[in-house]
């Protein structure tokens, strides 16, 4: 029988953090100074693009992760295992994983070196970055521009002052430094939630994770402080005359909440997580991941045991809200948009301030000498009545695009810039959520690219979901409830 390793505290004390050491020709186990930009997707979470030997893999930070993990889908063939390795899951429980060499590892420009790894059974490559080799470093992540900067741990005194004295870049930024505790068994890096559902509060220690998009909470420990999940927030409610609920609705398993706070007016209003199903022993009641912190831009050090978020300050005379970046406030500073060029344009869309009615970000788009596009079509991103901070990045022109308006994917296809035009208050019914849009100009057919949802279904059916609950509570004369926007049309989707 093969010898079975345990993976635990004692796995970080073995890292030796310091200077650049080289372990062969272009080979290195010291990630300082290391700039990655993250992989294009609608959602936010620490993922970048590398490669085992000559295999493409996708390569994730994980905060959270004990060990380093390898799938099965890097190798051609099953790699030598020297043992099992146990390692411990936030559940209380283990998985046994086989435990292999990992080398050919490589991402950001660099070769790392050989590490040992557990295999996970996936077709897909990717690699998971745990803790013993993240433990050494401070992961800053730049929200607007989706890039990730790797930095040896510091003191949390250094984040204090950095919180007071911001760089001159970041005049006018808000900064908070947040305490991340460990937990004394498995080492998880945890942070302190308050969570509220109407009259329901729900306190308690979350998982912090840089490796999941969406935050999610156990649905027993919900129901435990009377939060209902899903379709239950319409129990014991009668439905007003010819109202009806969607049959899709049955089947929605999120947990939507009021407010969800890291630190008293830190945190997200108005949101959905997405529902666990824990086993009995769960160490902690849910995840926090990039849809909470990287609403900020955040830097995770969890050997300072700090979560340090900042962005810019909205100021507010009057209903025109401004943000202040580089010391000046101005309405254009809520605004950000952040293009890069590859194969295809890449944008990355930013709404600094709160977004009541929710909004639109209009695009234009240029050609190679600089002149303005005509395309059939209007461009940009939508979002949804949402809290400060909601970002999205897609590639121009995305894929689907290309089947349903062709003569517009064809029009982007020569641009080689990107520019913000407008932007206009209230999102568009027909892509719900936060998107990216397309409109024919001759049609007005709307087609649209969105984050996806927690709980498993379409975005237009949660949407009309909290709606409705909303409009029931309203309904009963729900104390402190905000006013409801009449309904929207029909909606129409391809």
């Amino acid at each position: 029988m093969s010898p079975v390793r345990w993976v635990g505290r004692a796995s970080a004390l073995l890292l030796v953090a310091g200077c650049p050491r080289h372990l062969g020709p272009g080979t290195t186990d010291d990630l300082t100074g290391l700039t990655l930009q993250l992989r294009t997707s609608p959602s936010l979470r620490l993922s970048v693009d590398g490669a085992v030997d000559a295999t493409a893999a996708e390569v994730i930070f994980d905060v959270a992760g004990p060990l380093t993990r390898v799938s099965t889908g890097c190798f051609d063939s099953s790699p030598a295992s020297g043992g099992q390795v146990r390692v411990p899951r936030p559940d209380g429980a283990f998985d046994t994983l086989a435990e292999v060499r990992l080398s050919g590892l490589s991402f950001g420009g660099i070769r790392y070196r050989a590490v040992t790894a557990g295999l996970v059974t996936d077709g897909q490559c990717f690699v998971v970055l745990g803790n013993d080799v993240l433990s050494p470093y401070a992961l800053s992540v730049d929200v607007g521009q989706r890039q990730l900067e790797v930095w040896p741990s510091r003191p949390r005194e250094q984040y204090s002052k950095l919180a007071l004295h911001p760089p001159s870049g970041r005049a006018g930024f808000e900064a908070i430094v947040l305490e991340v505790t460990k937990d004394p068994q498995g080492d998880w890096p945890l942070v302190p939630v308050r969570l509220h559902q109407g009259r329901a509060e729900l306190t308690g220690t979350f998982l912090l994770s840089s490796a999941d998009a969406q935050s999610s909470l156990d649905e027993g420990v919900a129901r435990a402080n009377g939060l209902k999940p899903g379709f239950e927030l319409l129990a014991g409610l009668t439905l007003p005359e010819g109202m009806q609920v969607p049959t899709e609705l049955e089947v929605f398993r999120g947990i939507t909440y009021d407010s969800l706070e890291l630190a008293p007016g830190i945190g997200v209003r108005d949101g959905t997580l997405k529902a666990l199903q824990a086993p009995a022993g769960q160490l902690m009641m849910g995840v926090i991941g990039g849809d909470v912190w990287g609403r900020f831009d955040a830097i995770i050090d969890v050997r300072a045991g700090v979560l340090f978020l900042s962005r810019p300050r909205v100021v507010s005379p009057g209903s025109q809200q401004r943000c202040e970046r580089g010391g000046v406030a101005s309405e254009e500073a809520c605004y950000q948009l952040e293009v890069a060029r590859g194969p295809k344009l890449v944008a990355t869309g930013t709404v600094w301030r709160a977004l009541p009615e929710g909004g639109r970000l209009h695009l234009d788009f240029l050609g190679e000498h600089g002149q303005r596009l005509s395309p059939p079509c209007r461009l940009g991103f939508s979002f949804p009545a949402t809290d400060r901070g909601s970002s999205t990045q897609l590639q121009l022109p995305w894929d689907r695009l290309a089947e349903v308006m062709p003569a517009c994917a064809a029009a982007l296809d020569h641009a080689t810039a990107v520019e913000l035009s407008l932007f206009e208050d209230g999102s568009l019914p027909e892509c719900p959520g936060t998107c990216a849009f397309a409109r024919d100009l001759r049609s007005n057919r709307v087609t649209c690219e969105c984050q996806p949802q927690a709980g498993g279904v379409a975005g237009d059916a949660e949407r009309r979901f909290l709606r409705m609950y909303q409009e029931l509570l309203e309904h009963r004369g729900v104390p402190g409830l905000r006013e409801v926007e009449p309904d929207d049309p029909d909606d129409y989707r391809d």
